[in-house]
């Protein structure tokens, strides 16, 4: 039987997980990353995408990673959120705030390989695929962990970023809140001309949000949520039908120039949290402690705020990188900031199918502030008289 020891065990091999295991590695500490994955990009990834916030890209700057993705994020100017009751829509252009983008915009797929890239290029982390964890004890100071082909590793840190059915977290007994919406997500991707090309859209409707995300080369991935049986509905619907039923959604007229690129995939919707992102020796991150409502593009984003603190925090305690007072540092300050993003994030989804000024009132109030977390001002308030196009 095979038995190792190492400074910090990352525990899945998503985007999260791999952004760890490389900065765990580049501060010198001897690092194991477990994928339960073979490397490969599956149906799932094909459509999904990230909206990187410009706090974000600044983290990443920060954890020397932006390098890494770089070439396939494409900048982008502007972000025009649009009320759909109400016809009202805000504009955030870049150049109002002193940036060059607001976001940049890059496909899962492309988000994976890059950092697959990267793990293969760093000779500090031992990366073990198609690997899962099923045992794991705290003995004599060290996570002793037991994986699906016998072998074990001991860890002085386990980092579990293994998905909102964390193996991590409930190897270890920490509870965790779900909250589920009567709503499902279908995601795809689609190619062509009919949309903005460096605009994020996001169209509030009674049902839900739908946003689309421009990936640079005239593609976008589209995320549209609704009630579960009419994402199952259009999910089978025939690619022309599906855009022509998206192009009045979106109030465009016409989507006839764009083609449906990739499959389509539904995903049902709910918020997780766990009541505590540590234990002895353990930490949780990205979705393995907090899993958002795809609204405002959070949970990556929200992953790399993870690893940014356990890097901040790393690089001041060096040695007492898993001491219980380092672990409470980083709960007390990234279960705060999570929790009130994801409130935040519940709150806008609750108001939807609301048409009442109070709604407006509170409509818009609660996406400014998810807004402006990243540094964006707020749009003035609606006046009745506002014309509906700024």
């Amino acid at each position: 039987m095979h038995s190792s020891r190492c400074d910090v065990l990352v525990i899945g091999g998503g985007p999260a997980g791999a952004a760890c295991a490389l900065v765990a590695a580049r501060l010198g500490l001897a690092t194991v990353l477990v994928d339960a994955r073979d490397g490969s990009t599956d149906a799932a990834d094909e459509g999904r995408a990230v909206a990187l916030l410009a706090g974000t890209r600044d983290r990443l700057i920060d954890l020397a990673l932006w390098e890494l993705l770089a070439p396939a994020a494409q900048p982008l100017e502007r972000v025009r959120v649009q009320n759909a009751a109400t016809g009202h829509e805000h504009l955030y252009r870049a150049h109002d705030l002193g940036r060059t983008a607001l976001f940049h915009g890059i496909a899962y797929a492309d988000l994976r390989h890059r950092l697959a890239a990267g793990l293969a290029e760093e000779s500090a982390v031992e990366h073990r695929r198609k690997r899962r964890l099923v045992a794991l004890q705290l003995e004599a100071g060290w996570r002793h962990a037991t994986l699906d082909d016998g072998s074990e590793i001991h860890a002085r840190l386990v980092i579990g970023a293994d998905g909102r059915r964390s193996a991590v977290r409930e190897a270890v007994g920490l509870s965790a809140r779900r909250t589920d919406y009567p709503q499902s997500a279908l995601i795809f991707a689609v190619e062509g001309d009919g949309l903005e090309t460096n605009t994020v859209l996001e169209r509030m409707t009674a049902e839900g949000p739908i946003s689309v995300l421009p990936l640079g080369e005239r593609r976008f991935a589209v995320t549209w949520v609704d009630g579960t049986g009419a994402t199952q509905r259009r999910r089978h619907a025939s690619s022309g039908a599906l855009l022509e039923e998206l192009a009045g959604a979106l109030d465009v007229g016409s989507l006839a120039g764009l083609r449906l690129a990739t499959p389509l995939t539904a995903q049902r919707l709910g918020l997780t949290h766990a009541d505590r992102y540590v234990a002895p020796r353990l930490v949780l991150m990205g979705d393995a402690a907090h899993g958002a409502h795809p609204v405002h593009a959070q949970g990556f984003n929200m992953a790399i705020g993870d690893v940014h603190e356990l890097a901040t925090l790393w690089r001041v305690e060096g040695r007492r990188y898993a001491g219980a007072e380092t672990l409470a540092r980083y709960q007390r300050n990234r279960r705060l900031a999570n929790a009130a993003r994801l409130g935040l994030t519940d709150v806008v989804n609750r108001l939807f199918g609301e048409a009442t000024a109070p709604w407006a009132f509170l409509h818009g109030t609660v996406t400014n502030a998810v807004v402006e977390h990243e540094a964006l001002p707020a749009p003035p308030p609606e006046a009745p008289h506002a014309r509906a196009r700024r």
